[in-house]
């Protein structure tokens, strides 16, 4: 009798322990925090030069350098390209009445972003499959556990 419980509780016990495919799996279950990247517009030099004045125009006013810089309004989605524009102020005031004009090529820029530095961590927990019978603390003891006190309590008695 003592062999057949011997036998019986480590039969049972092995089955437990077969294979990865005899275990609830486990997986770490995340959140997915959205941050949004930093980006600022960057745009290349204005290259704009004075054009268009008349013959009579002093010498100066056609080969006046303009001073320009570009301009980006704030708060632009950051999906497509920045829209940016140039601004130019005529070097000599004077030059316009002589019918000098700025021109310039198309504002040229793109987005620098950078990763944000106040993104929060993903909260992660460890997430098992249910099998079928699991023990319950608040049921009474499981059938397995009921069968190892049996056995135990078996084997003390006939040693004894």
């Amino acid at each position: 009798m003592q062999s057949l419980l011997l036998l019986l509780v480590v039969a049972s016990t092995t089955t437990l322990v077969r294979g990865q495919g005899c275990h609830p799996g486990c997986i770490w279950e995340c959140d997915s925090p959205i941050c949004y990247a930093v980006c600022s517009p960057i745009c290349d030099a204005p290259a704009c030069i004075t054009v268009g004045c008349s013959s009579r125009a002093p010498q100066r006013c056609s080969q006046a350098t303009p001073s320009c810089w570009t301009s980006c309004p704030p708060d632009q989605c950051q999906v497509g390209c920045p829209e940016c524009e140039t601004i130019c102020v005529p070097p000599l005031a004077f030059c316009e009445s002589f019918g000098c004009a700025i021109e310039c090529p198309e504002t040229s820029c793109a987005w620098d972003c950078k990763k944000p530095t106040n993104c929060r961590e993903p909260v992660c927990e460890l997430q098992c499959n249910q099998t079928a019978c699991m023990y319950s603390a608040a049921s009474s003891l499981s059938p397995w556990l009921a069968l190892l006190l049996v056995a135990g309590s078996l084997l003390i008695l006939q040693t004894n």
